[in-house]
């Protein structure tokens, strides 16, 4: 790697910059790419059925202004276009936005697309950075200034064929980070005297950053010195579009807005040329995580996912902010163990202000779930196994059986180094805990009725057990059910053991209760066995668990 081949930046010297304290409070104003830039992206454009049914997403989320791709590019761009206008499918208060490259062709035809368009952005453009001037265009910066100049007075001329359309005017000097500031100052004042914006009819003029050749810092001072230094700003709308080549896309459209900048063009998930555009999901959560409304309606964000997903045929990455599959999801125990305990403490105290270890936003206010905030693989520990099985198995387990049922939990994983999913996790507690039914079987159960343990304040249990292939009647007396149906087992088999631990809860599964019951139990040695019993009937319950728990002794 060689640096000496590249140009450091020089950043501007700016001695009173402001936007390093200000403080963002609203929100842009949207302006979506995802049917131009977005589109262009693309290995395979979207065809007809699937431009419609972004642009129809597109509304659904609250944008109000839509670039599409201009007409003369293509017969579907043309297509589209007109398929929008004719069929009425541009809300009344949405501006269809359509970029104009400063050549008198393409103009003309893009404009005569349009007939019978109501709320119209004309989008003005063309290059204005050294590197494209002196190596694309080959001209000086007059040159540049008299292109842009006879583009926007033909634009003007043309606008009477618009049968009196809502028409708004927005100019890019194409290339702004990289273009010198005062020429970029220079180009637009020479727009705006043209086009006379007056405060009620502001002109948008979008300050790109077509290319990502510096920090983010650099493009906010561009954009501050150029709100100090153009005219008649009061009458202009600071649009900046950041594309991503360096990662910075996102921090360097929140620095422009700092800055000065009012509205933002993106894309929803930063898909673009390169490297991509900024996201206008990430910016706008990135809003509402700091208080701040940021008008889009991102209530459903798997929907938007799956939408992109279709009509672009790109898969999103795993660790898309907020979007991907697994920015939500935790593997280590530290992190598992914060997550856990901060959603039982945001739950059990009702708190209105969201403040949960990890997780900057509520998933659930993007239409996220809590299903795979845990999951558990090599790297995880008793925290990630205690959430897993309480909140999506239902299973409180007591310390000791947790601890115990971790290990195995984490020799699986070793063994297979995947992840432990909910379906093995429960398939493993089955095996280890619940269906154990050898050597001893339970075949049927009786108890003596409640009137005569009510007089005699004993239970009087009839048992019989399959042990290895043969049944055995045997009975029983105690205080419970427990300790009726131990004392006819111990006494029966030469058997010598005690009951450490007992305890039951209901375990919703669907929409019937079942009761679960942990039975642990000890031999003379301090050697203990856990066992689980599930049924609708507690007393059922209680003896499976107690029958899993001896069965388990005998396998140990």
């Amino acid at each position: 790697m060689n640096p000496g081949k590249y140009i450091t930046p020089t950043p501007l010297k700016l001695t009173n910059r402001l936007w390093p304290s200000r403080q963002l409070n609203q929100a842009p104003l949207w302006c979506s790419l995802d049917l131009s830039d977005g589109n262009r992206a693309l290995v395979e454009p979207m065809e007809l059925t699937k431009q419609l049914r972004m642009f129809e997403l597109l509304i659904k989320l609250g944008f109000k202004e839509i670039e599409v791709c201009a007409p003369p590019t293509s017969e579907v761009a043309h297509k589209f276009v007109r398929t929008l206008i004719e069929k009425n499918l541009i809300p009344k208060d949405v501006f269809l936005q359509i970029p104009l490259q400063a050549r008198e062709n393409l103009i003309k035809e893009s404009i005569n697309a349009l007939q019978g368009c109501k709320n119209i952005i004309l989008h003005l453009y063309n290059p204005t950075s050294v590197l494209q001037r002196e190596v694309v265009l080959q001209k000086d910066r007059q040159a540049i200034i008299d292109l842009a100049v006879n583009s926007a007075k033909l634009i003007q001329q043309l606008l009477p064929s618009l049968d009196n359309a809502n028409v708004r005017f927005q100019y890019s000097p194409e290339g702004f980070s990289g273009t010198e500031p005062e020429f970029a100052v220079a180009i637009c004042n020479a727009i705006i005297d043209i086009w006379q914006p007056t405060p009620q009819n502001k002109l948008i003029i979008n300050l790109a950053a077509n290319v990502e050749l510096s920090m983010p810092n650099v493009y906010a001072d561009q954009i501050e010195w150029f709100c100090q230094q153009v005219n008649k700003r009061d009458s202009l709308i600071i649009s900046a579009h950041t594309l991503n080549d360096r990662g910075s896309a996102v921090a360097a459209a929140e620095l422009a807005m700092l800055a000065g900048a009012e509205r933002v063009e993106a894309t929803l998930l930063g898909n673009g040329e390169r490297a991509g555009n900024a996201s206008s999901v990430t910016l706008a959560l990135n809003l509402l995580t700091h208080g701040i409304d940021p008008k889009l309606n991102l209530t459903n964000l798997p929907e938007v996912i799956e939408t992109i997903e279709t009509c672009t045929q790109m898969k999103l990455p795993a660790r898309q902010p907020y979007a991907g599959e697994l920015v939500f999801t935790a593997f280590s125990d530290a992190i598992q163990d914060a997550i856990n305990k901060g959603l039982t403490h945001q739950q059990s105290q009702k708190r209105a202000i969201w403040e949960v270890p990890y997780l900057i936003i509520d998933p659930k206010d993007i239409g996220r779930s809590y299903e795979g905030l845990v999951r558990l693989n090599s790297q995880s520990g008793k925290s990630g196994l205690s959430y897993l099985m309480e909140k999506k198995l239902g299973y409180h387990l007591p310390l000791e059986l947790r601890v115990e049922f971790g290990k195995q939990v984490q020799r699986l994983a070793d063994e297979t180094n995947k992840e432990i999913t909910v379906d093995k996790l429960q398939a493993l507690f089955n095996e280890n805990y619940i269906d154990l039914n050898t050597p001893f079987h339970l075949l049927s159960v009786n108890f003596d009725s409640p009137q005569l343990v009510q007089a005699y304040k004993r239970l009087i249990c009839r048992l019989i057990i399959d042990y290895n292939g043969q049944n055995h009647e045997i009975e029983g007396e105690g205080i419970g059910i427990i300790d009726t149906i131990k004392t006819a087992i111990t006494k029966y088999f030469n058997l010598d053991f005690n009951v450490e631990h007992y305890s039951q809860h209901a375990l919703a599964l669907g929409s019937d209760a079942k009761a679960v019951t942990y039975i642990k139990l000890a031999d003379d040695y301090g050697h203990g066995f856990w066992g689980v019993g599930i049924d609708e009937d507690t007393t059922l319950a209680s003896l499976k668990a107690f029958m899993s728990a001896l069965n388990r002794s005998c396998i140990e």
